[in-house]
């Protein structure tokens, strides 16, 4: 019989999926690890990592701010492969910003999201 949303079993597949998932802290420090080897000056994990509800569909969501002249492209391209290693293969979507773009785009809903929400993993003002 196949598991009705809420069900019993259904709680108890999602409970042993979210024991094999990593610690939030493990993942905390892979992203910060990650950011400080390629340059990063400050880098938010947010999203469901960073409220603390993760689940195995979970991606990681990561922002990062670095001076930089590299197309933008590059630079998420240059995270991308890293991260995804570093969180032991979970997805993972990256956003990086200079400086300057961020300051632009600072009201944007998205933005003013991972913000709020997001919590800072590498560079001033970390906080766990």
């Amino acid at each position: 019989m196949r598991p009705v949303r809420g069900d019993a079993t259904d709680l108890q597949s999602r409970q042993a999926e979210e024991r094999d998932l990593p610690t939030r802290d493990d993942v905390f420090a892979a992203v910060a690890s990650i950011a400080e080897r390629l340059g990063a000056d400050r880098t938010w994990v947010f999203g469901s990592w960073a409220v603390g509800n993760p689940s195995r569909r979970s991606d990681v969501d990561v922002l990062v701010v670095e001076h930089t002249e590299e197309p933008f492209l590059a630079r998420v391209e240059r995270y991308l492969l890293p991260l995804t290693e570093a969180v032991g293969g979970m997805a993972v979507e990256v956003f990086v910003y200079t400086p300057e773009e961020l300051d632009e785009m600072r009201e944007r809903p998205f933005v003013r999201r991972a913000l709020s929400e997001g919590v800072v993993v590498h560079g001033e003002g970390v906080i766990r």
